[in-house]
This record gives C-alpha cells, structure tokens and sequence, in this order.
C-alpha cells in the first residue's frame, strides 16, 4: 500500500515558493474577471476622468465581496443601457452591417453618458453612498490573499504518466 502522506520538505519549499509571491497579491489582484471593465468604467464614472489603474486607487483597498457589490450594483444601474446597445445591435445585423466580435462596456458606457445631468447625478450619489458604505465594510479588514487561502496544491507530472503521453504524441504523428 503507498503512502499518501505529504513529504513536508516538499510542502515547506511549495509554501516558501508561493508565500514570497502571494504576500503581495491582494483582493483587488484576485477580482473575478467579470468585475474588471465594471469597476474601471465605474471608476471613471466617479471620477470623471480616464483612469491608467482600473479603478486600483479608488477601490484597491476594499474586500472581495464590497468590491463584487460595486460591480453588480454599477451593471445594475447600466443594464437598460445594455439592453438598448444590444438591441441597435440586432439592427445592425439585420440591415447587413458590420457587427463587432463583442459588446464592450465602452458602448454601454457611452449610452449611459447620454442621460440628462440629472439622472447621471442621482446615479453618482447611489453609488458614491455604496462606495463609502463599502469602505466602511471593508475597514480593518484583511485584503492579503493569504487570510483567504486554506488549501494549496502543487501537481508533479509522474514520470510514468509523461512517457505515457509521449509515446502517444509521437504514436499520433506517425
């Protein structure tokens, strides 16, 4: 019966290896892909201006679930904008013209910078209130990745299983 038991040399050097570069990853580095464009447009929103970070500086210090909040509230608020862009879309399709590979946030973005002053006002409010209550959220809260690790694994191509693969490759180019 083989031993399943971890060597702990190996595990020490994996943990040595991995905590020099988590020790600087934090919740910002790890947000879900689909909150990267929100969060940046959001940004630029309540700033007013372009930014080069994404929106680092202005949210790079909350927690992962304030920082999803953020995102899902600003789709949210963007979603008729979405809906309209689609839309122009399919009639662009429909009357044969070019259709781009994707519907960027750019577009919706632009969409919603159409709106009355007001609407855009009242929407800077909403989510400067849900910025703030997000700061307050995440105050004295860890935002290192390792506060949120408990399990990490490390894969060793067996030496068996690699000439398995290769004798296969070169089988298949013949």
């Amino acid at each position: 019966m083989q031993d399943h038991r971890p060597d702990l040399t190996e595990m020490s050097a994996t943990l040595s290896r991995l905590g020099s570069t988590l020790a600087h990853l934090t919740h910002w580095d790890i947000r879900p892909a689909r909150t990267v464009s929100l969060l940046a447009s959001l940004a630029n929103f309540l700033t007013g201006q372009a930014l080069v970070d994404a929106g680092q500086e202005l949210f790079g210090t909350l927690i992962l679930p304030t920082l999803e909040k953020l995102a899902e509230s600003w789709a949210h608020e963007l979603d008729v904008f979405w809906i309209e862009a689609k839309e122009t879309l399919s009639q662009r399709s429909a009357s044969g013209g070019e259709i781009p590979d994707y519907l960027g946030i750019d577009a919706i973005y632009r969409a919603f910078q159409a709106q009355p002053d007001d609407v855009r006002t009242a929407v800077r409010a909403r989510m400067d209130q849900l910025a703030d209550r997000c700061r307050t959220l995440s105050e004295g809260q860890p935002t290192d990745i390792l506060s949120r690790m408990s399990v990490i694994f490390e894969a060793k191509p067996k030496a068996i299983l690699h000439a398995g693969y290769q004798s296969r490759s070169a089988h298949r180019r013949q």
